[in-house]
């Protein structure tokens, strides 16, 4: 709420206590910080802390991998932000990467042919686009 409501000082704060008291009852490694971090690292991004929220977002993602594997659906917020924070640090390849893996989650658990893989190509395409990488954007498109 701190954070839609533009209170990023707060929002940081609540965030981080939410983190210190999940690791004092489950420990560094609980899944139940994923949904802190994330939140944590999208306070940093509208706060124009790239290297702090890609740092946020990482941390989320290895807990998110080590919980429900590396091709589950649910860490497509998380790659979102870790590329979006990637963006703001002109790590672009980097960026890349977060935005093309989600591809290789819907051929994954889908199947290339598969709805979700033309969304996640779809989406590619625009990231692309949006990015000024327009041959890039055409081939995403095209493969959808």
């Amino acid at each position: 709420a701190e954070m839609r409501a533009g209170n990023l000082a707060a929002a940081e704060i609540h965030y981080q206590e939410c983190v210190a008291i999940v690791e004092r009852a489950d420990g560094v490694g609980s899944p139940r910080l994923v949904i802190p971090l994330t939140g944590l690292g999208e306070t940093y991004m509208r706060g124009q802390m790239y290297l702090q929220a890609s740092e946020a977002f990482q941390r989320a993602l290895r807990l998110n991998h080590a919980e429900a594997g590396f091709y589950n659906a649910e860490q497509v917020k998380i790659l979102d932000g870790l590329a979006e924070s990637y963006l703001g640090m002109d790590k672009l390849s980097q960026a890349n990467a977060q935005q093309r893996v989600q591809v290789q989650i819907a051929e994954r658990r889908a199947g290339k042919a598969s709805p979700d893989t033309v969304a996640a190509l779809q989406k590619l395409g625009r990231w692309y686009s949006r990015t000024g990488q327009y041959p890039e954007s055409r081939a995403a498109w095209q493969q959808s």
